[in-house]
């Protein structure tokens, strides 16, 4: 896992959900998620948080948007 995961890969992966899986509000609000960047499923979380949704609704993009954060900040699991 990366120590310090920086604002500029925070950006990216916020970038990559909303271009990709469509979580547009996440990426407007990439200042809450940089202290959540070593927690994959707080980050997770948070992503479908803030689109107004429950991250257990839909367990397929929920893992969807959890691989890409696991990808993107280095994580070991």
């Amino acid at each position: 896992m990366q120590d310090n995961p920086n604002a500029a890969a925070v950006n990216a992966l916020l970038a990559e959900l909303s271009s990709v899986l469509g979580f547009s509000k996440a990426a407007r609000d990439s200042g809450s998620f940089i202290t959540l960047a070593k927690d994959v499923d707080g980050f997770t979380d948070r992503v479908f948080v803030t689109e107004g949704m429950d991250p257990c609704s839909d367990s397929a993009l929920r893992e969807k948007v959890r691989a890409r954060v696991s990808r993107r900040l280095g994580s070991e699991d």
